[in-house]
């Protein structure tokens, strides 16, 4: 039986998870997000002024506990760093709850053997195909006729690579 809306709960409040995954989703009429959490007390206070209607929580744990029984989730979405989307996405299966976690799907092969064995359905998503110009793009290929093939290629000129998250050897080449 499918949802009159999917209940979805927002795992990190950054940029990617508010931005992206929160306004991308706010007033959807397939999906509402039903709580959001974050490990920093800033952004959770400024969620919590901006949506009071949606509880915000400081740990995935208190997440899961405040709505495993009352008001479950039919779904996550993770946009942490990367080296958090494991612990996060561990907890929500445990919980029995499905995920759609950003890329990469894990930061090792270890880690993605073990997204293979969780009992949970786990997607992995590219997030900047929800931000407005990609969907511009997609309302423009319909003018173009059949496509067969697209490739596209996002680079960018970082100062200093090397201090930054995308050093960490995921998901990043360097020339």
């Amino acid at each position: 039986m499918i949802p009159e809306a999917y209940r979805v709960a927002l795992v990190g409040l950054g940029d990617r998870g508010y931005k992206t995954h929160f306004l991308g989703l706010n007033g959807s009429p397939s999906e509402v997000v039903v709580a959001a959490c974050d490990t920093s007390q800033k952004l959770l206070s400024e969620f919590a002024l901006k949506h009071p209607d949606v509880p915000a929580y400081c740990s995935v744990d208190d997440l899961v506990a405040a709505h495993q029984s009352t008001a479950p989730v039919d779904f996550a979405i993770v946009c942490v760093p990367h080296g958090l989307h494991g612990r996060c996405v561990e907890t929500l299966a445990a919980a029995n709850i499905p995920v759609l976690k950003e890329k990469p799907a894990a930061n090792n092969v270890d880690e993605y053997e073990a997204l293979l064995g969780l009992p949970v359905p786990v997607g992995v998503m590219f997030q900047k195909r929800f931000e407005p110009r990609y969907q511009q793009l997609k309302s423009l290929l319909p003018s173009l006729g059949r496509i067969v093939s697209f490739r596209g290629a996002l680079e960018r000129n970082i100062d200093h690579l090397a201090s930054t998250w995308r050093a960490a050897g995921v998901d990043v080449a360097v020339s």
